[in-house]
């Protein structure tokens, strides 16, 4: 998908344009998913956090984040104290790559927030997370991209068309992909059906 021109006139920095758009983004993605049921969010490659935070607060649901690291955590539960959401937010240090070890429950909604770029097979990252989606469940990515005529370079940034079809691999279907300078957020959902 096309990224929109950057750069207008009267526009604020780089960096100010940026935050908004991504904070924009990270809420409207969940918030349009209607996402069903009581269960977990699964938030892959947390780092710090402050997704897992601000997903606990504002959906009242419990929040597990994954991180090849366990560097972050303890500014994850400062941040989740801060939010009144530490009872709903929780850390586990495990790799992506490997979920199915794990005796985890479904989740309703997954997200990888620029950390698929830096997984070391993102499509069997995504695939292990898809398998843990409850029916209905919701895969979120927002990541660094590559635009349309940008050659790949050191980490594995991929377009949204890749990510929309790595989620068609793995069982979900795409509900929602666009670039913008630079910044892409593809969203697929896990049919009803299957169990």
């Amino acid at each position: 998908m096309p990224d929109e021109p950057a750069g207008r006139a009267n526009e604020p920095p780089w960096p100010a344009r940026y935050e908004t758009w991504r904070r924009r983004w990270e809420g409207a993605g969940f918030r349009r998913a209607r996402l069903g049921g009581e269960r977990a969010i699964l938030d892959v490659g947390c780092s710090e956090g402050r997704l897992a935070a601000r997903l606990a607060r504002e959906t009242g649901r419990p929040v597990l984040g994954i991180d090849t690291s366990d560097l972050g955590f303890a500014r994850a539960f400062e941040e989740a104290s801060r939010l009144g959401v530490e009872h709903l937010v929780g850390c586990l240090r495990h790799d992506a790559h490997h979920l199915s070890s794990l005796r985890l429950p479904r989740f309703a909604a997954a997200t990888f927030t620029y950390s698929l770029h830096c997984m070391r097979e993102p499509s069997q990252a995504l695939a292990e997370v898809a398998r843990r989606l409850a029916p209905g469940g919701v895969l979120l990515v927002v990541d660094w991209v590559l635009r349309p005529d940008e050659a790949a370079q050191g980490c594995r940034r991929l377009t949204t068309g890749q990510i929309e079809a790595m989620m068609e691999d793995a069982g979900l279907t795409p509900i929602q992909g666009v670039s913008r300078e630079g910044v892409g957020l593809v969203a697929g959902r896990r049919p009803q059906d299957l169990s």
